[in-house]
């Protein structure tokens, strides 16, 4: 706890940090910057256990935000489209629209597990980084973009990470749509501004699990059909990744379709 001078220092400091960004106009960096210097998600969100595997963390291969970001960088039939705006942005479960909509994106609920270090020998943790993770829905359908989801902005959410660089994520299995191998991309950013953004990768699902899902789970049309034609080495983003980058890039699962999957992955800066 601070005592309270250095509360009043803090919150002055504060304060004159936001007025400089509203200053800019910068509506979603202040209230990502607000959580990120107040240090409140940081020191209440919960420890995920997730640790790096080896001594040596393999640093994550940068990949391609592809056509659906939502972050700003792209339109919509000439409209720019920027989530990140949004208030309700910040959450950990992403599975339910928010503002206009309250529509939940069913399917095998999955937790994700991500520790954020930096690459080497240290894998010393990435505290008080920002990830924003997006996927489509059961359908292969990207809110905001797509087909019925594009009434929707689900599946689409931002953390910030604790002093041991963790963050969790609750949404669900991601489906295999044509063309495409099964994934999850996320861009990290340090603090709130893409000035600062650090890294746009995407998370490669474990083939064994993904036949699993497809096999069992409703709701996951054409997505087995789809994954039988799929691979890694055929995949037009991941293709290029060496065995070891594709390795620390695949979450480790432990879970089934009927209860739903937990996975931890290690993404090293």
């Amino acid at each position: 706890m601070h005592d309270s001078d250095t509360g009043n220092d803090h919150d002055r400091g504060l304060a004159a940090d936001l007025e400089m960004m509203a200053r800019r106009g910068s509506e979603r960096r202040r209230v990502l910057a607000l959580l990120i210097a107040g240090g409140g998600l940081a020191a209440a969100a919960r420890s995920t256990g997730v640790r790096a595997a080896d001594s040596t963390c393999e640093p994550t291969a940068r990949e391609t935000a592809g056509p659906f970001p939502a972050d700003g960088s792209n339109t919509r039939r000439g409209e720019r489209l920027d989530v990140l705006d949004q208030q309700g942005i910040l959450r950990s479960d992403i599975r339910r629209s928010f503002g206009t909509s309250s529509t939940v994106a069913e399917g095998v609920p999955f937790e994700l597990r991500v520790r954020m270090v930096t690459a080497g020998r240290a894998c010393a943790p990435l505290a008080g980084h920002s990830i924003y993770v997006w996927q489509a829905d059961r359908r292969g359908e990207y809110s905001l973009y797509q087909g019925a989801a594009e009434r929707e902005n689900y599946l689409r959410g931002v953390q910030v990470s604790d002093a041991n660089g963790e963050v969790r994520f609750v949404t669900i299995y991601p489906s295999c749509y044509g063309g495409r191998y099964p994934h999850i991309h996320f861009e990290i950013f340090r603090g709130s501004t893409p000035s600062n953004r650090l890294l746009v990768s995407q998370l490669a699902m474990p083939a064994e699990q993904s036949r699993h899902v497809y096999a069992q789970a409703a709701g996951y049309d054409g997505s087995g059909e789809n994954f039988a034609r799929m691979a890694t080495a055929t995949d037009g983003v991941f293709r290029d990744n060496s065995a070891a980058q594709l390795a620390a890039m695949t979450p480790r699962l432990r879970g089934s379709p009927t209860q739903g999957y937990t996975g931890e992955v290690t993404i090293a800066i």
